[in-house]
């Protein structure tokens, strides 16, 4: 067998070594956590006027996707002055708020903290109440005036909301002076690019989340949200009749108008009560004509449709009883005294042939008397001067009744 040198000896031992070793594995990659605190966002807004003195300090927690964290517990510190809270989680927007109290004049340091991540830390000038300017002091050598403290920019957004279908309007109050914004407006409508105003048109009502990412004129981004009520459309109704007051067995005319409430829509269908017993008539009209034939107060309805939008209106009509005319000549005494009732329904004289029942009281003592027809005689049994009182039933169709009196004058021949 052939000798093997002590250096190939050595060669072969670092070769098997090297093949024995096993290939690392490939790193895993991890992605952002959703909801997971990676990111404060620290704003300030000193107060003026009745809150000089006082600032109020938020801080917004977002996730690597930049998405709001909602409960995350935020710890607030400050190296002077009083802060309302020092541990506060956050809202459904990812939002804590404290308030900042401190001596005017002074420039706060606020740090805000979330579990692990780096502090955020701003400056905070604290405003004083405004007093009336002193008198002019005397001149002296100018100095170089003191820095201002470089403010954060952060933005609050404003809203004056419509209707589904009407433009809802939006405004950014901001710190800083806004070049450019994306507005979310939580409907199927994506990011829209515009400035510190816009508009958006809401196809149906509901509550909206609403965001926007600004840029200021030195390239600083700030981030806001805020939620956003579109009511529900709706008509409102007014109902006039022709008259106000009619007599049993006559019409009135009804005119709606329709005025629509935070919707663009039109009435198209009109559901008419008369209010008199009769079933509901559904049209497109505007006007409808009711017949009363019993007294008292009616309240005739209208309701006004498009699609889901709708509103309801409604009136007052006074139905009144017939006028009832009672005459009796003056006769001779012991003949009868013939009277004769009518109706009349504005001023016109209805037929006998409508006047379907009158009670008769002759004012002398004797008995009431019913009958079928408007006339009737009464023979007296002395020479005087009687009051003759008739009530009528179903004049004109109504079935209402009408009331009337006369004199009856009997003379001695």
């Amino acid at each position: 067998m052939p000798k093997v040198s002590p250096l190939a000896v050595s060669v072969i031992a670092l070769v098997t070594a090297a093949c024995s070793v096993e290939t690392p594995a490939a790193p895993v990659v991890v992605g952002p956590l959703v909801g997971v605190p990676a990111k404060i966002e620290l704003s300030a807004v000193p107060g003026v006027g009745g809150k000089a003195g006082t600032a109020a300090i938020t801080a917004r927690v977002l996730d690597a996707g930049f998405a709001a964290v909602p409960n995350a517990t935020v710890t607030f510190s400050a190296d002077a002055g009083t802060l309302s809270a020092i541990e506060t989680p956050t809202n459904g927007q990812g939002i804590a708020t404290t308030t900042l109290t401190a001596t005017a004049g002074n420039h706060v340091k606020v740090r805000a903290e979330v579990g692990r991540l780096d502090a955020q830390e701003i400056m905070v000038a604290i405003q004083a109440d405004p007093v009336p300017a002193p008198e002019p002091p005397t001149p002296v050598p100018p100095t170089t005036p003191p820095s201002t403290p470089d403010l954060p920019f952060t933005i609050a957004i404003g809203t004056n909301p419509a209707g589904a279908g009407l433009a809802t309007t939006f405004g950014l109050a901001a710190t800083g002076v806004v070049t450019s914004a994306s507005w979310t407006f939580g409907d199927s409508i994506g990011a829209v690019s515009n400035g510190p105003n816009t508009s958006h048109v809401y196809a149906n009502a509901g509550t909206f989340a609403v965001s926007v990412v600004a840029t200021d004129n030195r390239g600083r981004t700030a981030s806001a949200s805020t939620s956003v009520a579109i009511p529900t459309g709706s008509f409102a109704v007014t109902l006039t009749p022709s008259s106000a007051t009619i007599t049993a067995g006559f019409s009135v005319t009804l005119t709606a108008v329709a005025t629509p409430q935070n919707t663009p829509a039109i009435a198209t269908t009109y559901v008419w009560d008369c209010g008199n017993g009769s079933p509901t008539t559904t049209d497109a009209l505007t006007t409808h004509v009711c017949t009363y034939l019993s007294v008292g107060t009616k309240t005739p309805k209208v309701t006004a449709t498009n699609g889901p939008v709708t509103g309801t209106g409604s009136a007052s009509v006074a139905v009144n009883p017939p006028e009832i005319t009672v005459t009796c000549p003056t006769v001779t005494f012991p003949n009868p005294t013939p009277c004769t009732v009518s109706a009349k329904v504005n001023g016109a004289v209805v037929p006998d042939s409508n006047i379907t029942s009158v009670t008769w009281n002759f004012g002398d003592g004797s008995p009431a008397v019913t009958t079928s027809i408007a006339a009737v005689s009464h023979t007296y049994p002395a020479t005087a001067t009687f009051t003759v009182s008739v009530s009528a039933v179903a004049v004109a169709g109504a079935t209402a009744q009408g009331s009337g009196t006369a004199t009856a004058v009997v003379t001695t021949p």
